[in-house]
């Protein structure tokens, strides 16, 4: 237990480094599996479900240039820049003019684009109704709709949106103009192209979440290149997510059932409707509904459907929601998302300084008790049990708990991490500025000034805290701060800054705490 210092700092090195492992993984091979491949796999799943699910083409449409040749529709908002492809009446492009690529790039974010074969509301209709052309039909500032006529029958896609929100409102009318009733199956499909060329991290997730009879679902590419996942009725909302966005059908009906897929260009989501009938002069109508925005908890919050968890904080969740929803209420009073940072840091310190002056003191008073503990090893060398009673009995004399220094801080540890998923993770610090040269919070330090502080504070804070270890044991420890520094430097500045400021205040704590004791 004497050297309980050590057990601490090996088992942070050894979180730190298989945290390591996972932020910065090697490069996944990459399989040149096409969309045929994904044919037979979607189609075996409808087959299990023959009297539920829609019977779907017997392959899956390439997204092409191509094929999605025709006249180019479009669209403009507050929140929106879209085109659609009027032949197919569908989405192949769209993009987010509130949000940049980056703090230095004048381009918009796009969740899909026709250059990447992205693709959105591409139907299909499996008998009588399938082929033929869309045209447009009318456009004004909240509606685009498109309209064709198969064998007499008359079918509408009206894309409706709203101001100032980021849901998308597909209204598919089946008019039956003709003299007989008439029988069809009906799916929507959404493609969205992978960039295999972009540099990723582990947690940085790209791939399908759906939720699931309550439960988020995260499908990444290595889950779904060789099959595919059906969900039935009880799915509340699937879709594509990138770190910052996301687009989720919403099974507002629920009705549809969902079957998702992947290869090594495309995650597909189709979405399946019951068999429908229409009879003569009447009309069918198809309500498909998207969310395609930011990963913003006050914008989903304004929607039903627990859009908001799809905004995943890990295992921590209970405690990272109480953490960012004080990040952004210290912004609504400062300002600057740094800032925010920093009374945030001090808070929790606050909250922890007594199990941490706790813990110090501990540590303090077993440093003292060494030359005690160095005379009891000497004494009972071969004899390990009367060693451990001679250390316990020692121990109770001086009424100092051997776990008094370790206990108080893994108590933090759960703190930390859901704060490290906060900061990481949260769009509020997407190109959020703090001062100086540090720009954008969420990116890493570009000149390396404050991981490099860390380390110095790290190495100030280690020279400070008592330690029981031997001198070899002690210079080992000495490499924890160059360790960390190195590890740091890729890390996004909002949480280096945390790690700092937290750092400067043990650094305070340590100096009170010993000043007093002495």
């Amino acid at each position: 237990m004497e050297n309980k210092n050590t057990i601490i700092a090996i088992t942070l090195m050894v979180l730190v480094w298989f945290t390591f492992s996972f932020l910065f993984p090697g490069k996944d091979s990459v399989d040149t599996a096409d969309l045929q491949d994904m044919a037979s796999n979607i189609t075996s799943a409808e087959d299990e479900n023959r009297d539920n699910l829609i019977q779907p083409e017997k392959d899956f449409i390439s997204i092409t240039n191509e094929q999605a040749a025709g006249s180019e529709i479009i669209f403009n908002s507050a929140n929106y820049d879209i085109v659609f492809s009027e032949n197919e009446a569908s989405i192949e492009k769209i993009c987010f003019p509130k949000y940049l690529e980056s703090a230095n790039n004048s381009e918009n974010v796009c969740i899909i684009n026709s250059l990447g074969g992205g693709q959105y509301f591409q139907d299909n209709f499996s008998n009588y109704l399938n082929g033929g052309e869309y045209h447009l039909y009318s456009k004004s500032d909240t509606n685009v709709v498109f309209l064709k006529d198969v064998k007499g029958v008359e079918i509408y896609k009206n894309f409706s949106f709203e101001k100032d929100s980021y849901i998308i409102k597909l209204s598919t009318e089946v008019k039956n103009c003709t003299i007989s009733s008439l029988q069809d199956s009906y799916s929507i499909k959404f493609y969205n192209n992978i960039n295999n060329n972009k540099s990723k991290n582990r947690f940085d997730f790209e791939g399908s979440i759906t939720l699931h009879d309550d439960e988020l679902v995260k499908e990444g590419k290595d889950d779904l290149i060789n099959g595919h996942t059906s969900y039935s009725e009880k799915t509340l909302w699937s879709g594509f997510t990138l770190k910052y966005f996301m687009s989720l059908f919403i099974n507002a009906s629920n009705n549809a059932q969902v079957v998702v897929s992947c290869n090594d260009k495309y995650f597909l989501h189709q979405i399946n409707y019951p068999e429908f009938s229409v009879l003569p002069g009447e009309t069918f109508t198809f309500t498909t509904l998207l969310y395609s925005g930011p990963k913003e908890t006050n914008q989903l919050s304004k929607f039903d459907y627990n859009l908001s968890k799809a905004v995943d904080f890990g295992f921590f969740s209970f405690l990272a929601k109480p953490l960012h929803f004080f990040l952004n209420y210290f912004y609504n009073i400062v300002g600057n998302y740094g800032i925010s940072i920093i009374l945030l840091t001090v808070i929790i310190k606050l909250i922890f300084w007594p199990l941490t002056q706790k813990s110090y003191v501990s540590m303090k008073a077993m440093q003292k008790l060494q030359p005690e503990m160095k005379k009891i090893r000497e004494k009972y060398r071969t004899d390990r049990e009367g060693l451990n009673r001679a250390t316990m009995q020692l121990y109770q004399e001086n009424r100092v708990n051997p776990l008094g220094g370790c206990l108080p801080m893994l108590v933090q540890i759960p703190v930390f991490f859901a704060l490290y998923k906060v900061l990481l993770d949260t769009i509020e610090l997407r190109h959020a500025p703090f001062m100086l040269w540090i720009t954008d919070l969420s990116v890493k330090d570009p000149y390396f000034v404050t991981p490099v502080l860390m380390g110095v504070t790290m190495f100030i804070q280690q020279k400070l805290t008592p330690s029981t270890m031997d001198p070899i044991q002690a210079k080992m420890m000495l490499a924890m701060p160059v360790v960390f520094t190195f590890l740091f430097l890729n890390f996004p500045a909002g949480l280096v800054l945390y790690w700092l400021v937290n750092n400067l205040l043990t650094i305070l704590q340590q100096y009170l705490i010993y000043r007093r004791a002495d």
